[in-house]
């Protein structure tokens, strides 16, 4: 009678067990194919599709700043947004980056990538601002060039 008992707590148990295995197999597929749903647009904004303005923005270069003791240039440049919608970070547009490559006098050239600092501007505005690049020490400007692009 106890062997009986015995016997039927152990089929329980496995019963059980293999119950509880199956759940967590079931469970982990379940996991892998819910994580693998989803977005592949390669946006990770929580505002979804981020709007682009680089092709809406036109850059028109005031100054050029050669800092030679910290191996640098500022490029001060007037930007206006062509687009007839505002461009605001905040909203959910794209965050712009500048990519700048300064070239010295020997033809080195050095790449610098940083956030283009405007995070607002109005249809149609224009506002002033600037990007800079660091050069080697030693060396001297030559020139640049630079491009925008959205993160």
């Amino acid at each position: 009678m106890i062997n009986k008992k015995l016997e039927s707590i152990r089929d329980t148990k496995s019963d059980f067990v293999r119950s509880a295995k199956i759940s967590f197999i079931v469970s982990a597929i379940l996991l892998m194919f819910l994580s693998s749903c989803g977005s592949d647009d390669g946006v990770s904004s929580p505002f979804g599709n981020q709007a682009c303005f680089v092709e809406d923005f036109s850059l028109a270069e005031t100054e050029v700043e050669d800092y030679k003791l910290s191996n640098s240039v500022s490029v001060y440049f007037d930007v206006r947004n062509w687009s007839e919608d505002d461009f605001a970070i905040a909203e959910g547009d794209a965050r712009i980056d500048y990519t700048m490559w300064v070239t010295t006098k020997d033809g080195t050239t050095y790449e610098t990538t940083d956030l283009f600092p405007i995070l607002t501007l109005s249809s149609g505005a224009l506002t002033t601002t600037f990007a800079s690049g660091d050069y080697g020490a030693g060396k001297e400007y030559s020139h640049y060039h630079l491009e925008l692009h959205c993160r």
